[in-house]
């Protein structure tokens, strides 16, 4: 297969505010990828949460920073509403 780069926008989504704009973006798609990035473990035993969560859209990527308990929490109400 051909290697192909991403050439629509990228949101990197830090704060409530950008949260909730890329929300009602995605609510809007009838097609959603999601895609989580992990810091990695070397070690038995050793485990870290998710520290980056990607919505992919036709139109755009969106990347939600979880250091932020409101934005992880958009991610939550994301996924709840692609599962309804």
């Amino acid at each position: 297969l051909p290697i192909r780069r991403w050439e629509g926008e990228v949101h990197i989504v830090a704060s409530p505010a950008e949260a909730a704009r890329a929300l009602a973006e995605i609510r809007d798609e009838t097609v959603t990828g999601f895609d989580t990035e992990t810091r990695p473990a070397f070690r038995p035993g050793e485990s870290y949460s998710p520290s980056l969560a990607q919505f992919a859209t036709a139109r755009a990527v969106y990347l939600f920073q979880l250091r932020s308990r409101e934005v992880a929490a958009a991610v939550v109400l994301a996924i709840r509403l692609r599962q309804s």
